[in-house]
């Protein structure tokens, strides 16, 4: 009756390593809006809000990817890397970008992909 006891005891123990193994409790903030968005450069966020119907689509001012409508109001959400780019003025040598200069935020995706992909979501 012993070695039963002990051989259970030894495979709850090897159940709940398994279960802690790799696992990391990385937390992922939420933004709905842009206040204190310098905060969370670098970090890994889910964005939420309305897709804009711009050349380039955004979400709270956030450089996304998202190929669908946005003729029509929508909400979508996109999760990735948040990376900020500051495009300085008239400064020789250094080819602006397409909007001019100033600061732009995008959202890097997590599989290496240059920019992260949005996702409908139902209202």
């Amino acid at each position: 009756m012993k070695k039963y006891i002990h051989l259970f005891l030894i495979c709850i123990f090897f159940a709940i390593g398994c279960n802690s193994v790799g696992e990391k409790s990385e937390k992922t903030s939420v933004l709905t809006s842009i206040a204190n968005l310098e905060a969370y450069v670098g970090q890994k966020i889910t964005i939420m809000g309305k897709i804009s119907n711009t050349k380039t689509p955004q979400i709270l001012g956030i450089d996304i990817d998202y190929t669908g409508d946005t003729y029509t109001p929508k909400t979508g959400k996109a999760t990735g890397i948040l990376v900020k780019t500051i495009v300085p003025k008239d400064t020789s040598g250094i080819q602006k970008a397409s909007r001019g200069a100033g600061t732009f935020y995008r959202l890097q995706s997590l599989d290496g992909d240059f920019i992260a992909k949005a996702t409908l979501v139902n209202n």
